[in-house]
């Protein structure tokens, strides 16, 4: 069964990563001869394979299907639906799964999807699952940011079966049409106890980890209690996965089985062993459905349902790893897409390890079977895992986990889950006891937050390649194999890659040049032999999420920087500053400049900085920059117009970076390089980043002929309320004979300079990177 699951997940994996998917018929014509070779069981891997990438394909297909029709992007839809999730109001929005009722959609012509996220902005009436609703909107495909290293929203959504996103029209007519809470049970009931804590826990320190670890709901988790938690490796907690349900079910099945000897009436209907195991699944399952049943928690009640179903109600006793794998085959079955999610390889590789460890294969002495070992060897197995899904691990994590999963595990989940069920009884009898897990959490913080202020606490690698990753997840078992088994001193050799690979630099004299996707807004990385320059940090969205800590910082930490040489904020507008102080929070930066007057002693973001002026300029690994703008003596009115204009000229080409500036600075900068002999040198680049994302109020004609760039790169939003770049500009770019991309079809667009060559070569992430999933 083992060889026949991996089968199956390697067909999963195969069409995964395709970035066309193929037709729903090729997939269903792909069953005949698999079942064919089933049944002669001949070639049985190869069935298993076949219908791997068929079960896949297939379900991939139905998604795809009911994708927005792209003729409805950005119109004004009236929907009727019901809220099937429960409203999560952070900042200005309130966001909840809007399930829509097709048969009563009415005047649209196009296919609207049957599940859709929506936000209602302001003030909102009081939002409940199951109310039936009918709303104004304006619905879009899933567009996520687009960059290296970056969290793959689009990717999310398709997993989570929303095929499209949306708010509610403000100033439109909406009308509460009926209620139905029974039509979802489960979200119901989590949204009723949520309320219900929310009145019990006021002034309560760590109310929204009590809320993660009974109703699963992550999302008001303050970020720093994310950062202590990442920094310690101990993030898993905050999921409720296998260890929590199967410590409930364990508790539970003890408890039955004492309950069972007590009442003599039972023992004439029901043996003792499905007596607990029912009673164990039933507390399990009641424990998921708190959960919402989250992807962790499916994952861990398949795998509690297999070990109980088979091994006590059905008395099959199973081998640890064939209860392992009959859990994944089902998990598989469920839900295909599960294979996208970097948690499901992270639980299931962590199950792996206990697994390994605890039946055997690592030898007899009990030294080795102690919980110590256990989480070392965890760490040394998940370590490749992690750093290749978020280039950072935790190297205190062992210590952390042997701390916090025994507290957690057996002080403060108890007492969560007792002071929630009391709670539903009467707000008075589970205050006391969520008082007490509200201090043992708090104690919990202390232990963590001395071991996340370790020196080298963190581990910030560049993004390994894959076959860098297997091949030290390879050595980590092999590592923990007996000692007689041929092969194992090469183990910490099959370690060394992921240590020593690091991603290319360029050559003296050449630059890395990247233009982030994050969204309406500009940041770009240039990179030299040695260093490092950060122009602009993209918008901050609202107070939880910025385009710093969203983009920036997990493109640095996926090439490997870990220190800025400079920073540059071309000017004051939020598109361009607005992620600056989160990037300053994580990452050291020796200088800071921005297009802002700076007098004496001045600060920007509470550091001090120094204006930007024509004709400063350096030199970098024979890299020249230079601003080119603004002039020292300038007096602009409009905040654009003081950008930082930065050239940057390399052996192999020249870029040119322009801010926000328009016409009036375009001007200045024109008579500028026309009053030198020589100087329009200065202003004609190869490569150009259009000054204001393409507005109209910039790239006059004059301008555009005296850069005469081969390439013009546009930091715009997909579908932005500017509609940016405007066509009229587009076109005159165009007419001059440059190459046009677009952050917001194209994702982050990276140009790579060869001095050997004397040629730019560029690539674009959305196509690099092509997935079937991804809006077109």
């Amino acid at each position: 069964m083992r060889r026949h699951t991996l089968f199956f997940l390697a067909g999963l994996l195969i069409v995964q990563f395709q970035p066309v998917m193929p037709r729903v018929e090729g997939f269903l014509a792909l069953c005949i001869p698999a079942v064919w070779l089933l049944i002669k069981k001949r070639g049985v891997c190869l069935a298993f394979l076949m219908l791997g990438a068929a079960w896949l394909g297939i379900h991939a297909n139905v998604g795809l299907a009911d994708r927005l029709s792209e003729s409805l992007q950005g119109k004004d839809l009236v929907i009727t639906g019901a809220i099937a999730s429960t409203p999560v109001r952070k900042g200005r929005a309130t966001r909840f799964v809007f399930k829509i009722n097709p048969v009563n959609q009415v005047g649209i012509s196009g296919r609207v999807p049957h599940r859709v996220r929506l936000s209602w902005y302001g003030e909102t009436p009081s939002l409940q699952v199951g109310q039936v609703w009918r709303l104004t909107v304006r619905l879009k495909r899933p567009r996520s940011f687009m960059n290296p290293g970056g969290f793959d929203y689009e990717a999310w959504l398709f997993q989570q079966g929303i095929r499209a996103v949306g708010y509610v029209r403000a100033n439109a007519e909406h009308q509460l049409l009926d209620v139905h809470p029974i039509r979802f049970p489960a979200e119901t009931l989590r949204q009723q106890l949520s309320q219900r804590l929310d009145s019990v826990m006021e002034g309560y320190h760590n109310p929204a980890t009590i809320k993660a670890l009974s109703l699963g709901y992550r999302e008001n988790l303050p970020p720093e209690i994310w950062d202590l938690l990442r920094n310690t490796g101990t993030n898993h907690l905050m999921a409720i996965s296998g260890l929590h349900l199967s410590l409930l079910a364990a508790f539970v099945y003890g408890l039955s089985r004492i309950t069972w000897i007590r009442l003599p009436w039972l023992n004439r209907h029901v043996n003792q062993p499905d007596f607990a195991a029912m009673m164990a699944i039933a507390a399990a399952f009641g424990y998921a459905a708190m959960a919402g049943f989250s992807i962790p928690t499916q994952r861990a009640f398949i795998m509690l349902l297999a070990f109980f179903g088979g091994s006590v109600l059905l008395r099959k006793r199973l081998a640890s790893f064939d209860n392992l794998f009959l859990a994944l085959v089902v998990v598989l079955l469920v839900d295909p897409f599960v294979v996208m999610s970097a948690g499901f390889w992270l639980s299931f590789m962590a199950v792996v390890v206990i697994v390994f460890v605890f039946s055997g294969h690592v030898g007899k002495p009990v030294l080795w079977r102690q919980w110590g070992f256990v989480q070392i060897a965890i760490t040394l197995i998940l370590i490749p895992v992690t750093v290749y899904f978020f280039q950072i691990a935790s190297l205190v994590s062992p210590i952390a986990n042997l701390i916090a999963v025994p507290w957690v595990s057996f002080v403060v989940v108890p007492l969560v889950l007792i002071g929630v069920l009391f709670s539903a009884l009467h707000e008075s009898l589970g205050a006391g006891v969520l008082w007490l897990a509200d201090q043992a959490i708090q104690l919990l913080w202390v232990p963590l937050a001395w071991l996340a202020e370790w020196p080298h606490a963190l581990w910030l690698p560049a993004q390994p390649p894959l076959w860098a990753v297997i091949l030290a997840v390879s050595g980590g078992f092999l590592l923990l194999s007996p000692r007689a088994l041929p092969g194992r001193l090469a183990a910490p050799f099959m370690f060394l890659p992921l240590l020593f690979i690091r991603p290319s630099l360029p050559d003296y004299g050449g630059v890395h040049f990247h233009l982030l996707d994050v969204g309406q807004g500009l940041s770009a990385v240039v990179r030299t032999q040695s260093h490092t320059l950060l122009f602009d940090a993209g918008p901050r969205f609202s107070a939880h999420f910025n385009a710093g800590q969203a983009v920036v910082m997990p493109f640095l930490r996926s090439k490997g920087v870990k220190a800025l040489d400079t920073i540059v904020i071309s000017h004051l507008d939020n598109d361009h500053l607005g992620g600056a102080e989160a990037v300053l929070q994580l990452v050291p930066a020796e200088k800071l400049i921005a297009g802002y007057a700076a007098g004496e002693d001045a600060q920007l973001l509470n550091r001090p900085y120094e204006s930007c002026q024509r004709g400063q300029s350096w030199k970098w690994d024979g890299v020249h920059f230079e601003f080119l703008h603004p002039p020292a003596d300038h007096q602009y009115e409009r905040r654009n117009n003081r950008s930082c204009v930065l050239k940057i000229d390399s052996n192999a080409g020249s870029i040119l970076l322009t801010g926000d500036i328009e016409r009036q600075a375009e001007k200045v900068l024109l008579n500028y390089v026309g009053s030198e002999l020589g100087a329009l040198e200065k202003l004609r680049s190869d490569l150009l980043v259009a000054p204001h994302h393409g507005s109209l109020t910039s790239s006059t004609q004059p301008f555009v002929e005296a850069v005469n760039a081969q390439y013009v790169l546009f930091p715009s939003g997909h579908l932005n309320r500017f509609d940016f770049p405007n066509e009229e500009i587009v076109a005159r770019y165009q007419s001059s004979g440059a190459k046009i991309m677009k952050t917001g079809a194209d994702g982050a667009i990276s140009f790579y300079t060869a001095p050997e060559e004397g040629a730019f070569r560029f690539e674009t992430y959305r196509i690099n990177s092509k997935r079937y999933w991804y809006d077109r």
